[in-house]
């Protein structure tokens, strides 16, 4: 297997563990007598130390080598996902949450870090992802319709494990002392300053953008079940058609075009979906839905990416960048959990929150389409 289809591979397996868990932790914390509103919190110190997680690593995989922290990464995701079977509290939960964003933080740095030394197209990488987390939510909901939401958790950190026992064993097909950490490298001591100072826009956005879309999520999967009266596997199947969309334009058409004008038709496209999904009341209306979900996270995700990695190669601080990078969409799932125990506590229901990131996003990539005016025109 060479390098490109090991970190491919790697990318799936990661990406599948995590979307299989996520997937159904709302109703997990629903079936160990947590509330709505101790769902809602309990998403910010995961978050919290995400953020942490990504900025700290980040930079250390740029500093440190990139090997080191992908192979510590995914190896305490795989713990942090098992142990998610073992809480029976909401004190318990915080505790495993806060270990789950530092494990979670750890890696992705270092992934893309490599790809980028590697030359690999970030947009084909990262439909694996995507296709990942499509392979995830259907097999969560598969295994969810025969057998207890436990079992799910413990066949996530399995698929953890098969991609960490990959990244070691093949040693991910790369083997410069740069990536494994055998020379220690010297960047720029303000790389923190240098990566926000030419890609505040797109962290800006990002966090706009998804951190109001994190107010719909948290509370997505008990939408999908009180709301529209899907079951496990119907639920499933939604998040499959989304990821599935993602697969298919990340790896055909995102390495194409201009990153900054994806990025920004992301973002138009996500209001659309957002203001659409208040007027969804069954199993077809929300999977055709996911079709334009799909689309429009494909383009802003990797539009965002690319142009983060582009931004920062000339400076030798691609980790760093990508790593905060990461932490934006971390930071987006701190005030994700806030706004939603907020419009949740206003409204009383689960759409308030699509209407309000319908707007904040439009708003917001308007603004962001000023600030780029002039690569527009080009």
């Amino acid at each position: 297997m060479n390098t490109d289809n090991d970190l491919r591979v790697v990318q799936l397996l990661s990406n599948a563990s995590v979307a299989i868990g996520m997937s159904f932790l709302p109703l997990l914390f629903e079936s160990k007598g947590l509330s709505n509103f101790e769902i809602g919190i309990i998403a910010i110190p995961f978050s919290a130390f995400l953020i942490l997680s990504n900025t700290i690593f980040g930079r250390l995989s740029d500093t440190r080598g990139r090997r080191p922290f992908l192979l510590l990464g995914l190896l305490t995701s795989t713990l942090a996902m098992f142990i998610y079977i073992f809480p029976v509290s909401f004190d318990q939960f915080i505790a495993v949450r806060i270990f789950h964003g530092i494990s979670l933080g750890i890696y992705p740095a270092a992934l893309t870090g490599i790809a980028s030394d590697r030359k690999v197209k970030l947009g084909n990488l990262s439909s694996f992802a995507s296709l990942g987390w499509a392979t995830g939510a259907l097999l969560g909901g598969i295994i969810a319709s025969f057998t207890s939401l436990d079992i799910i958790f413990v066949f996530s950190s399995l698929i953890f494990l098969s991609s960490f026992l990959i990244a070691y064993f093949l040693n991910t097909g790369v083997d410069s002392d740069r990536i494994n950490g055998i020379e220690r490298r010297l960047i720029p001591s303000n790389a923190y300053s240098v990566s926000i100072k030419k890609n505040y826009k797109e962290y800006a956005l990002i966090i706009f953008r998804h951190g109001t879309a994190n107010s719909i999520w948290v509370y997505w999967a008990l939408y999908l079940k009180n709301d529209l009266g899907l079951d496990l596997a119907s639920i499933g199947v939604v998040q499959v058609i989304n990821m599935g969309t993602q697969f298919i334009l990340m790896k055909k058409f995102t390495d194409r075009y201009a990153p900054r004008k994806m990025l920004l038709f992301g973002g138009i496209i996500s209001a659309i979906a957002f203001f659409s999904f208040t007027y969804a009341s069954n199993f077809l209306h929300i999977a055709s839905l996911q079709v334009i979900l799909g689309i429009s996270w494909a383009f802003f995700f990797v539009g965002g990416l690319r142009s983060v990695e582009e931004n920062s190669r000339e400076d030798d601080v691609v980790s760093t960048a990508t790593g905060l990078f990461n932490a934006s969409l971390s930071i987006a799932q701190i005030v994700g959990p806030i706004l939603a125990v907020i419009f949740y506590s206003i409204a009383g229901n689960y759409t308030f929150a699509m209407v309000v990131a319908g707007w904040v996003t439009l708003i917001s990539s308007i603004i962001y389409a000023v600030l780029i005016k002039d690569e527009l025109i080009d």
